[in-house]
């Protein structure tokens, strides 16, 4: 030890002999313990010259006074390594205070701090010197060092790791620990400003391949039919043009950001947005391929049965929506490439982008000189601007929709049909849509002779065993399961609004309401007795037989809390109703005193309006349509709501992109004057993107669908 403490001192003193015959240079040694520096240790190993290191140029960061030693300045400096810097006036004083550290620093050890000055006799603890003259005083960094090794880091504790090894292998000498590191030399071939470029140009092609449907629908969108493609491609068009110039002029100097990443990045989520629109279609194909029956609603345009079927409502302009039963859902697939709503303001986006991007140019080329800065500027403000939620605008909502509906049964094929869903006023349903099973039941019978109740029951029963569900259920339910007394029913006549007349027996049979027997000449009870057993959404359904009464039957309707709350979001969204009603109890009057509706919201049909739109809902074998639907309510109304979401996030999304763009533009604009946009690094060009692609897809995520 005491040989190892006067090897170090005598190094102290040659430092200051050096640097005091040459006082422009510094001096250093290396450490004398091998890893930490040690790779010569059969002589003295000096290194030196005319060069300020980077530690040099770092401050002291703490300061303190070593006891008799008070002439000797001292302090911490600030840097990776632990560090004294000693400063004074006498060269002497310096080193008898380095002395008195270094021994210290041989044998101090912090166990918590795994730092050990010797292990089984083993030296670890040393000092890396370093001497300079700064003005009128003399310094002496003293960089405290440490050895160890563990079977984990066999080439040292405080030395780089395993995992480093590819970057710094070698011991940190003196010049490492002045803050000058030697690293792997630059391939020579990353050297050429071609090569670069030229390798981020194949890869960008390659993308466009991968990409080329979108390119020649962007092309085609920018003076045909809409379409988010267009935005797409312009980034990857600036990208190109860059890496063109850059390799002409051979100005690429490793300062200037490639657009090539953030122009990919825009093709790579604008083709997620595009798979994501044919897996909707896919799977709406599939459902509208399926052997079970549905039905199409789509827009009344019969001049003659739409004002049939609107007079009286409370609409100025009634577009009604109606279904019908079919086999074939035609135009199914046309209607499923119909472009999104927002597709025309990105066309006209991509004309005000493409010309920013030109200005950009043309601004920067000019006021510059340099082409390769001219190109990076103008790429700069297209993959600035471009959005990364293009296709997904659209194709989201649309995805999110198509779930929805389908847990339904509804399809609706694309955006052609949500768009003339949303100027949908009037919907057409039927009595067993707003009195589903159960809402119905019978309250009472009065026949006009006890004895004859249960031939009551069974004529009534057969007359209605084929009408309306509303009240054929009500009817065969007090049969049970006893069927075989339904009597045979000849010339069943469905009288609309009115109720039903056949034969049984050879005797004739009516069962309906107030306004059939009066037709037929039948002696019924008053009209103030009748309003006196119809209260509280009651009605009386009358049986005649013979031309005579032969019994009443008391029957109630109630709301159904479902059918309610859904009337209610259909008021809500400004729809009005049309009952084409097969049930002849089912008024204005009850509908409306039933689910509270507004009088004006909802209209029955009478039977010549009825017979004006019996062609547009009758069954076809195919059919036009907006929707496809399984034929029930729950259907129907499900997959109008599904729409409307789609249509509300899409307009919310569309909002945030138009902001998006606009915004993007002006900032690109701004940068390029002020030169700054060549010099924005790529990440934050790309986290500014996907902060607004995660806004503009927020809405549609939480859209109620």
């Amino acid at each position: 030890k005491d040989i190892m403490r006067e090897l170090l001192h005598n190094t102290f003193c040659k430092l200051f002999d050096f640097v005091k015959q040459f006082p422009h240079y510094i001096l250093g040694s290396n450490a004398d313990l091998p890893i930490v520096g040690g790779s010569i240790l059969s002589h003295d190993h000096f290194q030196g010259g005319h060069y300020e290191f980077a530690m040099a140029r770092a401050g002291v960061e703490r300061s303190f006074t070593v006891p008799g030693f008070e002439d000797v300045a001292a302090g911490v400096v600030k840097w990776p390594m632990s560090v004294i810097r000693l400063s004074g006036e006498d060269t002497e004083r310096i080193i008898a205070l380095a002395d008195k550290i270094l021994d210290a620093w041989r044998g101090y050890s912090d166990e918590a701090a795994f730092i050990f000055a010797e292990t089984d006799g083993e030296p670890h603890n040393t000092i890396t010197p370093i001497a300079r003259k700064r003005g009128d005083k003399y310094e002496l960094d003293l960089v405290l060092r440490n050895n160890i090794t563990t079977e984990e880091h066999p080439l040292g504790v405080y030395h780089p790791h395993a995992e480093l090894h590819h970057i710094k292998k070698e011991n940190i000498g003196l010049i490492e620990v002045m803050g000058l590191a030697v690293l792997p030399a630059r391939p020579a071939a990353l050297n050429d400003a071609t090569v670069y470029p030229a390798v981020m140009l194949v890869l960008l092609l390659a993308a466009c391949a991968a990409n080329w449907q979108t390119f020649l629908s962007g092309f085609k969108g920018l003076a045909k039919m809409p379409t988010p493609d267009s935005l797409a491609i312009l980034p990857a068009l600036g990208a190109a043009i860059q890496c063109i110039v850059l390799l002409a002029t051979g100005g690429y100097t490793g300062t200037l950001p490639m657009m090539t990443g953030p122009a990919a990045l825009v093709l790579c989520l604008n083709a997620v947005g595009r798979r994501l629109n044919a897996v909707t279609v896919s799977e709406n194909f599939q459902l509208v391929s399926a052997k079970v029956e549905h039905s199409v609603a789509y827009r009344l345009k019969d001049a003659g049965a739409l004002k049939a079927v609107s007079q009286g409502l409370a609409e100025p302009h009634p577009s009604v929506l109606v279904s019908r039963p079919t086999q074939i859902f035609r135009s199914f697939l046309t209607n499923s490439a119909a472009h999104g709503t927002s597709d025309k303001n990105q066309q006209q986006f991509a004309w005000v982008l493409a010309a920013c991007g030109a200005a950009a140019f043309l601004f920067t080329v000019i006021s510059t000189k340099n082409a390769a800065t001219a190109a990076t500027a103008m790429a700069g403000v297209l993959c600035l601007a471009a959005p990364l939620a293009g296709t997904l605008l659209s194709a989201l909502p649309a995805r999110m929709m198509q779930r929805s509906a389908a847990q339904v049964g509804a399809v609706i094929p694309g955006w052609r049909d949500i768009r003339q869903l949303g100027r949908i006023n009037v919907i057409q349903v039927t009595a067993r849509d707003l009195f589903p099973a159960g809402c119905v039941t019978l309250a009472g019978i009065k026949p006009v002779k006890p004895e004859h109740i249960d031939t009551a029951i069974v004529y009534a029963a057969s007359i209605l065993s084929e009408a309306g569900p509303t009240l054929r259920d009500v009817f065969m339910n007090m049969l049970g399961e006893n069927r075989s007394l339904l009597a045979k029913v000849d010339d069943r006549e469905t009288v609309y609004g009115k109720g039903y007349v056949g034969w049984v027996n050879k005797r004739r049979v009516l069962v309906g309401n107030r306004a059939l027997m009066q037709d037929y000449g039948i002696k019924i009870p008053s009209l103030e007795y009748e309003q006196h057993h119809t209260v509280n959404q009651r009605r009386v359904i009358y049986l005649a037989v013979s031309g005579k009464l032969f019994a009443m039957f008391q029957v109630a309707y109630q709301r159904d809390p479902d059918t309610a709350a859904v009337l209610e979001t259909l008021h809500h969204n400004g729809l009005s109703l049309v009952v084409d009603c097969d049930d002849f109890n089912c008024d204005v009057k009850l509908l409306e005193t039933a689910y509270s509706l507004p009088a004006g919201s909802v209209k029955v049909l009478s039977s010549d309006e009825h017979q004006a739109m019996a062609p547009a809902v009758a069954w076809l074998p195919e059919s036009e349509g907006n929707m496809l639907h399984l034929g029930s309510f729950a259907s129907f109304v499900g997959g109008l709501e599904a729409a409307s979401g789609a249509a509300e996030g899409e307009h919310k999304s569309a909002i945030v992109l138009t902001v998006s763009v606009l915004l993007s533009c002006v900032v690109g604009v701004l940068l390029t004057l002020t030169g700054g946009l060549v010099t924005l690094p790529l990440p934050g060009i790309v986290l500014y993107q996907a902060a607004w692609c995660v806004l503009a897809l927020i809405f549609p995520l939480l859209q109620r669908y």
